[in-house]
């Protein structure tokens, strides 16, 4: 427990170097400096600068894959887990800025094995995402199925949207992480869906959900 907690300690320090410096332009040096460490010291907790990365950025997406893993099965009206997914998204990215940075502009300088592991990762968040998204079209009852390269654009649109809110908002000013949620799922949809401009989901609905983030 106590190299855990000493772990994570060294995983954030890094995160916010990274952050603030870029991944190409930080030193191992540099965070034994920030952090008080030896760079003896830190390398008992991982091989090199790569490694490092890719911690943070496998953490980072390991912790909100668990979540909609565990949460998103309870969920039953499509719209409702596409709305718990985004909710789930942004509260992560809004309270861990560093790491999401981190993720969103340096995971390109991984490598080999790092590469892959973190791809593999991406792609189980993509499929499942797209899953949701395939259940909302359903549920519609449009009468047509959805093609496999629309489905493809308005996933990987939905990740346009929500992964890059870290670089303009400002707590204090923006909606809540909850409420930006429901923003940003009711624009989705109205757009995807073709419906018109009003909140797909039920006051009720949408006090379930956010007890189930609390």
């Amino acid at each position: 427990m106590e190299y855990q907690g000493r772990l994570q300690e060294v995983l954030r320090q890094a995160a916010a170097l990274f952050s603030e410096k870029g991944y190409p332009s930080a030193s191992i040096r540099d965070l034994s400096r920030v952090s008080g460490r030896s760079m003896a010291g830190l390398y008992y907790y991982f091989a090199g600068k790569e490694e490092l990365l890719y911690r943070i950025c496998a953490q980072s997406l390991q912790e909100i894959l668990e979540e909609l893993d565990r949460s998103l099965p309870q969920i039953a009206p499509p719209q409702e887990k596409l709305r718990y997914l985004v909710a789930v998204h942004l509260d992560y990215f809004l309270n861990h800025r560093d790491e999401m940075r981190v993720l969103s502009q340096d995971s390109e300088f991984l490598q080999g094995e790092h590469k892959e592991k973190l791809a593999e990762q991406q792609k189980g968040y993509y499929l499942l995402c797209q899953q949701v998204l395939r259940e909302v079209w359903e549920e519609a009852g449009s009468g047509q199925e959805i093609s496999r390269e629309e489905l493809r654009l308005s996933t990987l649109a939905l990740f346009g949207m929500i992964n890059w809110v870290y670089k303009w908002y400002e707590p204090g000013k923006d909606l809540s992480s909850r409420d930006l949620a429901d923003w940003m799922t009711r624009f989705f949809l109205e757009g995807y869906l073709g419906s018109p401009a009003t909140s797909p989901f039920p006051e009720q609905s949408l006090r379930g959900i956010d007890s189930r983030m609390e």
